[in-house]
C-alpha cells in the first residue's frame, strides 16, 4: 500500500472511532518548507526548483532561476510575495532596506528555504564582508567597470588565499559551524552597467572569484543616452551590450543574469544564455495590483452612476 493511501486509511479509521496505531511521524523536511508553505496557500511551486541545494549548484545544472526584487523593508513582503519565485533579490543599494531589515528578510527567506541575492551598496571591502556575513546565497556588487574593481571585490568577499575577507560572522558560525568559510558556496555577482564594463566583461568574467555577470538594462540605457522607456532589444547598442555580456560570461565558464519584466524578454535573455532572471519588484507589483483594483472599482461605480444608481 502506498504511503498516501495508508494515511487516508488511518484518517478514516480515526473518524469511525476505531483506535488504530497512527503511522510514525515523517522526518521534518526543512528544505521543502518553502514548497509546502506555497502549497498550503494555494500558490504555485517554485518555478524551476531542482535537486540542487545551492544557487551555484542550480546554475551549474543549467537551471533558469526567477527572482523577485525586494525594495521595501519588511519581512512580511517575503512571506506574502515570494512564494513561487526561485530567489529573492534583497536590494541594499536602491531599496529602502538597511542592515537590520536585510537581516530580518534573510532570516525569513531562510525559514522558507528560499535562495537570496543581496545587493550591497558599495565596493568597500569592510562593508562587503559585513553584508556577506548575513548569509545570503549571493552577493551582488553594483557598477563593476573594470578588472581592477572586480579584483577588489573578490578581495573583500573571498577568504584567503583568494581574497582578504575577515573571518567571523557570528550568525554563520552559529548556523553552519566554524568551518563555514571553507564549506559554503556564496555566489559573487558583478553588475555590468556601463559601456566600459561591457568592454571589460571578458576580463571581469575571467577573474577567479567572480561567478556571475549581471547585465543591468536601466543603468545601461542611462549611460548610453537611450530613453528609459526604450525596450532593451529594440536598440542596437543596448541589445549588443546585453548579448556581449552573456557571451563573456559563457566564454569564461561563468553565469549571466539580468532583469526581464515580460515573457518575450525573458525568452530572449535565456536564448542568449542568461540563467539568473529578475522578473520584477515588490513596490511595482503592489502599485500595479492596487491600480488595477482601483480602476476596476471606479469603472463599476461609474457604470452604476450612468444607470441612475447612486453609490
Amino acid at each position: 500500500m502506498k504511503r498516501d493511501s495508508m494515511h487516508r486509511g488511518f484518517e478514516s479509521l480515526g473518524q469511525t472511532g476505531n483506535r488504530q496505531a497512527k503511522p510514525p511521524p515523517e522526518e521534518p523536511d526543512t528544505g521543502n518548507l518553502h514548497v509546502r508553505v506555497c502549497e498550503r496557500l494555494g500558490r504555485q511551486r517554485p518555478s524551476l526548483l531542482g535537486s540542487g541545494t545551492t544557487m551555484k549548484q542550480r546554475l551549474a545544472s543549467g537551471q533558469v532561476l526567477l527572482g523577485l526584487a525586494q525594495a521595501l523593508p519588511a519581512a512580511g513582503i517575503v512571506e506574502s510575495m515570494a512564494c513561487g519565485w526561485d530567489f529573492l533579490w534583497i536590494d541594499g543599494q536602491h531599496g529602502q532596506i538597511d542592515y537590520n531589515a536585510m537581516l530580518d528578510c534573510q532570516r525569513t527567506a531562510d525559514s522558507l528555504g528560499l535562495l537570496t541575492m543581496l545587493r550591497a551598496p558599495t565596493h568597500e571591502p569592510g562593508l562587503l564582508g559585513l553584508y556577506a556575513d548575513i548569509g545570503s546565497s549571493a552577493i551582488m556588487v553594483p557598477l563593476v567597470n573594470s578588472v581592477e574593481e572586480a579584483g577588489r571585490i573578490v578581495e573583500g568577499l573571498r577568504f584567503p588565499p583568494l581574497g582578504n575577507r575577515s573571518y567571523g560572522g557570528g550568525r554563520l558560525i552559529l548556523l553552519e559551524g566554524p568551518e563555514y568559510h571553507r564549506q559554503r558556496e556564496m555566489v559573487v555577482v558583478a553588475q555590468i552597467e556601463s559601456v566600459e564594463a561591457v568592454e571589460a566583461a571578458e576580463e571581469i568574467a575571467g577573474m577567479e572569484g567572480i561567478d556571475v555577470l549581471f547585465f543591468s538594462p536601466a543603468d545601461m540605457r542611462v549611460r548610453m543616452g537611450i530613453p528609459l522607456g526604450t525596450p532593451i532589444l529594440e536598440h542596437e547598442q543596448s541589445r549588443s551590450a546585453m548579448r556581449r555580456t552573456a557571451e563573456a560570461a559563457r566564454k569564461a565558464g561563468k553565469y549571466a543574469g539580468t532583469v526581464a519584466g515580460d515573457g518575450p524578454l525573458a525568452q530572449a535573455a535565456v536564448a542568449m544564455g542568461y540563467q539568473l532572471i529578475a522578473g520584477g519588484g515588490d513596490a511595482a507589483f503592489l502599485r500595479a495590483a492596487s491600480q488595477t483594483r482601483l480602476n476596476e472599482l471606479q469603472t463599476a461605480l461609474s457604470k452604476n452612476k450612468k444607470n441612475g444608481r447612486s453609490r
